[in-house]
């Protein structure tokens, strides 16, 4: 052990003291009393309860970011797949599924007219339109493609599910964009009765197929299909 030497008023002779004593001693006089190396449960536990609460509160918001579109700020398709095999696999009870698919029409045009920035700015607002409009707990709305969306919720029949898609619908309409006056979406639905089960991917295949189907028909109209039939 290194030991340090130093000089007492009151005597001449040496004092032999540990060094790592010394620096200990002078750190406290500097720096305060240190803690006790066993902190009492006492004063430990709202500490630690106080670091776990921000440790979750950071975790959740991790897993925000993880499923949340950047632009839109609703969700992202990688939780759009989560969240369709989760209604699928364990509906509401006593209430159907219903997919919706949409996207704008003449985004393009919008586009080229008004710059990317206008229809970066369309897109975040036609997000929070629909997302108002599906009050349900479980009810979602999700950015899956460039300016196409799906929607996801709970209805007890397909005229309901209809109704509800009518009103996505008409909140997009209700949008005024500038030059371009009233934006329209068209519509892919489907809809599953409580008790059949199909897979995620062949729901949205027959939401795909009813959305190609309503394009071609006419722009801001809306095509309702059994999901439950081949694609």
């Amino acid at each position: 052990m290194r030991f340090a030497m130093i000089s007492s008023d009151k005597t001449s002779r040496a004092h032999r003291i540990p060094l790592r004593k010394r620096v200990s001693t002078l750190a406290s006089r500097h720096s305060g009393p240190s803690l006790p190396a066993r902190c009492p449960a006492a004063l430990c536990q709202p500490a630690l309860r106080r670091k776990l609460t921000e440790l979750e509160a950071e975790n959740r918001r991790l897993r925000r970011l993880v499923v949340t579109d950047d632009l839109t700020g609703i969700f992202n398709r990688r939780y759009f797949a989560t969240r369709l095999r989760e209604a699928l696999h364990a509906p509401q009870r006593g209430l159907g599924v219903a997919l919706c698919l949409f996207d704008l029409d003449d985004f393009k045009a919008i586009n080229d007219s008004l710059g990317h920035a206008a229809g970066d700015r369309l897109l975040h607002a036609v997000a929070q339109a629909v997302k108002l409009q599906l009050r349900r707990n479980d009810d979602c709305v999700c950015r899956v493609g460039g300016d196409e969306f799906a929607a996801i919720y709970s209805a007890d029949s397909p005229e309901k599910a209809l109704r509800q898609a009518e009103g996505l619908m008409s909140a997009i309409r209700q949008l005024n964009w500038g030059q371009t006056g009233a934006v329209s979406a068209t519509f892919g639905l489907v809809w599953l009765p409580p008790g059949v089960m199909v897979d995620w991917q062949h729901a949205y295949a027959r939401a795909d197929d009813a959305l190609y189907r309503a394009k071609h028909r006419e722009k801001g109209g809306i095509t309702l299909l059994d999901a439950a039939q081949a694609v």
